[in-house]
């Protein structure tokens, strides 16, 4: 007959797969985000929040698998079972070709990073052309804005500068738009070509631990969520030159 516990073992691996089964995986979240859209500056405010609530949903799950990480991180990190490293020369080939990889995968992820950076760079540069250009255009029909007790002419010049002004802003938002989107399709391109080398990047770091005895310190999918986090907050600012309608 067999015994309760060999019945039950099965049951737990099966808990277990499920579990692990059931966490997404980085590329899953990234596939869960909008897509890169194209800007309507006039757009009602109903299309942006719902654009944003889903970026904020896909977030809020990797908040809870990051959270979820770290808690298991922190219940291994038993400074009392950590061992003494063994075999220190045997492993020495290995752990200077491990830390060799490990270099290159982050000189290669800062290289592809920094293009990204270089390019939202070129984008705030323009930005801050067009905001004086803009600024040198609206500063005058500002002026002729009225407020309070107006008379009938002045309210129909205020309304025209208005309507005007809000014309320049949408040719703006027209300019800048095309600009600031093209600048995260890059961004997601980097992202998701790098995905590979995060994760590789994890598993070197866990095999020098395991030399040193020290365990599987860094899950393989957590730089992959701060890569997809990171790019879901760019992804938020899609809609950064919107003007909305205009409300005369």
């Amino acid at each position: 007959m067999k015994s309760k516990h060999t019945l039950f073992l099965p049951v737990i691996l099966l808990a277990f797969q499920t579990t692990i089964l059931a966490q997404p995986t980085p590329e899953a979240l990234l596939s869960q985000l909008p897509g890169i859209p194209t800007v309507n500056c006039t757009a009602d405010r109903s299309e942006i929040d719902q654009f944003s609530d889903q970026i904020s949903a896909v977030q809020a799950v990797i908040q809870e698998q990051v959270e979820r990480i770290h808690a298991t991180v922190q219940t291994q990190l038993n400074p009392s079972k950590v061992k003494m490293p063994t075999n220190v020369m045997a492993n020495a080939e290995k752990m200077m070709a491990l830390s060799k990889e490990q270099a290159e995968l982050n000189e290669r992820i800062m290289e592809r990073m920094n293009r990204v950076s270089e390019i939202f760079k070129a984008v705030e540069d323009r930005d801050t052309i067009e905001t004086r250009i803009l600024a040198k255009k609206t500063e005058p029909l500002e002026k002729q804005l009225c407020s309070g007790v107006c008379t009938k002419e002045e309210a129909a010049r205020s309304d025209a500068a208005e309507k005007k002004i809000h014309e320049l802003n949408v040719q703006y938002c027209q300019m800048m738009s095309p600009l600031h989107t093209e600048a995260i399709s890059q961004y997601l391109t980097t992202v998701k070509s790098l995905l590979p080398d995060y994760r590789r990047l994890s598993i070197v770091q866990n095999k020098f631990a395991g030399l040193q005895q020290m365990g599987q310190l860094v899950p393989e999918t957590l730089s992959g969520y701060a890569a997809v986090d990171e790019y879901a907050s760019a992804l938020l600012t899609a809609y950064k030159y919107w003007v909305g309608k205009f409300n005369q």
